[in-house]
């Protein structure tokens, strides 16, 4: 992965108005509007996009060719098996439940959200959210999204997809592609036919909108704009959307990339690879442990659970890797290098 070097600077943004009050959609779906985090209702987002997880193992599509096979992985037997209850099927075609065919599945997008899984679908050339059971028995459109981005480069099609965050009764996603003069933020209900609602826009030389999290009643993203192709000049920032006040703010200031968020602190890693610490609340900004991280060709997760900063950047795999595996005190005092320890479940536990 390439060195991302983010330049502080003023953004301009713009938001919509008429905004719908998320207190009452909440009520209306029955979702809690608690800043605790709730596994049915709240964003997984320490294994989206590429894992689901429910009660009792986790989902992913597995490639298979240019196919996608839906996958469970039980947490008892420790297995893998194709989410399919037909009997002598080969889970190579349209028939299997697990089939998932590259003609209309191109990304391996998948979440989990009150019982269901989600996953990206493209028809009639329109990307749209499919709602799916936890057997693969059913499947149904949940909600329309957009109409699909492509680009043709030497007789070649070239397809560009949303990033996602389903998170208290809506699928927040971010539209980008080369040649875009912005980037947006959007967002709509699930299992509804409403039209999505724009929250955010960018602009600027090639501008950028990444790295959606749900976390408690706010929804964080990322955006700003690359100066040239290298990003050499590159602007980005930390926002916030909050959810009951619809309301779009600069979050965080400092150079910064891959972070989380809990309670008041917003833990990044800078330019250098030092782990930071900031204090919203004072603004107070701490480097908290001298261990040095080596983030290239980085793929993880960092998320807080019960008080302690876990970091992983192997990604997940069929086979648990512990070797850039830490558990961090918040006030970074406590270091050390986990063995053998599942991601997946820590986060779902």
């Amino acid at each position: 992965m390439k060195k991302m070097i983010i330049i502080l600077c003023v953004l301009m943004f713009i938001l919509t108005t008429g905004c719908a009050n998320q207190k009452k959609n909440a009520a209306d779906l029955q979702i809690s509007t608690s800043s605790e985090y709730c596994f049915e209702t709240d964003h997984q987002y320490a294994t989206a996009p590429l894992i689901a997880y429910s009660k009792d193992g986790y989902y992913r599509l597995k490639q298979q060719e240019e196919d996608r096979i839906l996958m469970f992985h039980d947490y008892k037997t420790n297995k893998d098996i194709p989410v399919c209850a037909k009997s002598d099927c080969d889970h190579n075609n349209e028939q299997c439940d697990a089939f998932f065919s590259h003609k209309e599945y191109h990304a391996p997008y998948i979440s989990y959200y009150n019982g269901n899984l989600y996953v990206l679908k493209t028809s009639n050339g329109y990307h749209e959210l499919e709602k799916i059971s936890l057997d693969g028995s059913k499947r149904e459109k949940s909600c329309n999204l957009y109409k699909q981005d492509i680009e043709t480069t030497e007789n070649e099609k070239c397809y560009f997809y949303p990033e996602m965050a389903i998170h208290k009764g809506y699928v927040y996603y971010s539209t980008e592609y080369p040649g875009n003069e912005k980037s947006y933020l959007y967002r709509v209900k699930l299992d509804s036919e409403e039209k999505p609602e724009l929250l955010y826009e960018q602009d600027g030389k090639i501008p950028t909108l990444f790295d959606l999290k749900g976390i408690g009643n706010n929804l964080y993203f990322e955006s700003g704009f690359y100066g040239d192709e290298e990003g050499k000049t590159s602007d980005i920032k930390l926002y916030k959307f909050d959810i009951d006040s619809c309301k779009v703010t600069e979050f965080l200031r400092p150079k910064h990339y891959f972070y989380t968020v809990y309670e008041n602190y917003v833990f990044y890693f800078d330019t250098k690879y030092n782990l930071i610490r900031y204090d919203t609340s004072n603004e107070e900004t701490v480097k908290i442990t001298d261990k040095k991280f080596d983030l290239d060709n980085f793929y993880g997760v960092m998320f807080v659970k019960n008080g302690k900063l876990y970091l992983s950047w192997e990604g997940f795999s069929d086979d648990v890797k512990d070797e850039y595996q830490y558990e961090i005190s918040l006030d970074g005092k406590d270091c050390k290098k986990l063995t053998g320890t599942d991601m997946i479940s820590l986060f779902r536990d």
